[in-house]
């Protein structure tokens, strides 16, 4: 058998919902990249006593702030016996909402030197409000936000804070913890300017009861995806009516394309961030298997945006559909019989495309927000606050020494983290990165599936990739 079907229903699905940002990086929230809606199963928020930690995940705390109509008042320093005031803005919501003020909450009552004041704040708008504040001054502005893990278009506009001492200084012991990808995934050229709020990466969730009228399983190979996506794509009156797999391929699906390139040896640019690969043997090569199957073979459609090629999925129209611990209740609750699998392995082998949110801190903080927003830091990558993030919502944890294993109520944890090892992130500390995604790998992309000659388009589009990327060391 080819399939993985670990069981995902924990009881009755609920009724929560949430977004996550398809990002590659800071653009995605300065720009207002697109967001999938979804649902999780909902696991109990009791953490386990952690290490180190001054606080039980029972503490009880009054309830955060929530957005007000008028700008939040700024951070501030404390003086004397007055904690400082930290002002978080992030975009959170579905069940990382109640985890999250959970954790805020038991973080404000572990101690008295910093008070975090929660901001929940739309994805779409929160990078632009960060920008605005910090150019004033902060004025009115947070001490600390959420953004996606490639933070260089901020470090360009110098807006961080430089955090490489949250990850040496033994004041803050969790750090050392941390899965070394994340850090390093907010990196600009060894320097970092973020502490991480979560891990997710992305398998393939499929239709079984699709699969199972076709009489096959999930396939493990492209050879395999071929040959299955004949069947599993429908074609009625000259028109689609069931794709093989939904593919978005505009810029807030650029993951979806990564794996693909991956797997075959390709990719946009090197692991190292100095080499364009558009142009290299095995990306064109893996391009032409998928491309071909997309725009001629009709496995999956074309010009769609994440939200639009995940409902295909949900609504039963598509058979896969590349996806992480956030899209599978949603499908449950559209009665999708959902299963997972890995994405199909290339020439290369498998790596699933991996991201993170993350906490950053603006560079008009003062050193005594700056100290304030690392011990929060710390706290959050703690045992007791994983364990209460990663059990609400299935994600794989931020640390090293935590596995599925921890998590016996919610199997999202190890199924997703089974393939954390072999994960990748997208144009991680690249400068140039979302400039290389947005206007040169999507219009090349776009124009190879509108039936462009796809040698030419991306030996094109690798010297223009590699024109920014010796620009941009």
């Amino acid at each position: 058998m080819r399939s993985n079907d670990v069981p995902l229903t924990l009881g009755k699905p609920p009724g929560v919902t949430r977004g996550r940002a398809f990002a590659i990086g800071t653009a995605a929230l300065i720009f207002g990249i697109s967001a999938c809606s979804s649902s999780k199963p909902a696991a109990s928020n009791t953490a386990p006593a952690a290490a180190g930690s001054t606080a039980s995940a029972a503490a009880t705390a009054p309830a955060s702030g929530s957005a007000p109509s008028s700008a939040p008042a700024a951070s501030t320093g404390g003086t004397g016996s007055e904690p400082v005031k930290l002002v978080l803005w992030e975009f959170d919501n579905g069940p990382d909402t109640p985890s999250m003020t959970k954790i805020i909450n038991n973080f404000n009552a572990s101690q008295s030197k910093v008070q975090v004041v929660d901001v929940n704040i739309n994805y779409q708008t929160l990078g632009q409000k960060v920008l605005l504040s910090i150019a004033a001054g902060g004025k009115d502005g947070p001490g600390i936000f959420t953004t996606g893990s490639d933070v260089s278009q901020y470090v360009q506009q110098g807006a961080l804070a430089n955090l490489n001492d949250f990850y040496t200084n033994p004041a803050y012991p969790n750090a050392k913890a941390i899965v070394p990808a994340i850090v390093k995934a907010t990196q600009i050229k060894g320097q970092s300017y973020a502490i991480p709020e979560n891990f997710f990466d992305e398998e393939m969730c499929y239709n079984k009861d699709i699969f199972a009228k076709a009489g096959i399983q999930p396939p493990k190979t492209w050879d395999e995806f071929a040959a299955d996506a004949e069947k599993l794509t429908i074609i009625k009156n000259g028109r689609p009516v069931q794709y093989a797999i939904a593919l978005g391929d505009q810029t807030d699906t650029a993951q979806f394309w990564q794996p693909l390139l991956w797997n075959g040896g390709g990719g946009v640019v090197s692991d190292d961030g100095k080499t364009s690969l558009l142009g290299d043997p095995k990306t064109i090569s893996a391009l032409q298997f998928w491309v071909n199957g997309v725009k001629n073979l009709h496995w999956s459609p074309i010009g769609d945006q994440g939200p639009a090629a995940q409902a295909l999925f949900d609504t039963g129209k598509a058979a896969m559909f590349p996806c992480g611990p956030w899209v599978v209740s949603a499908a449950q609750e559209g009665h999708i019989n959902v299963g997972t699998a890995p994405m199909p392995s290339g020439p290369a082998g498998n790596f699933p495309w991996a991201g993170s949110i993350v906490f950053a801190v603006p560079s008009t903080d003062t050193p005594e927000q700056v100290a304030a927003a690392k011990q929060f830091g710390d706290y959050w990558n703690s045992k007791a606050a994983q364990f209460i993030f990663s059990n609400a919502n299935g994600y794989p944890t931020t640390r090293t020494d935590m596995t599925g294993a921890d998590f016996p109520d919610n199997p999202y944890v190890a199924l997703f983290g089974a393939v954390a090892s072999t994960s990748k992130y997208y144009m991680a500390g690249v400068p140039a990165g979302t400039q290389i995604n947005n206007d040169i790998f999507i219009p090349a992309l776009d124009k190879a599936l509108a039936g462009g000659d796809i040698q030419q388009l991306f030996t094109a589009a690798n010297k223009a990739a590699q024109a920014l990327l010796d620009k941009n060391p």
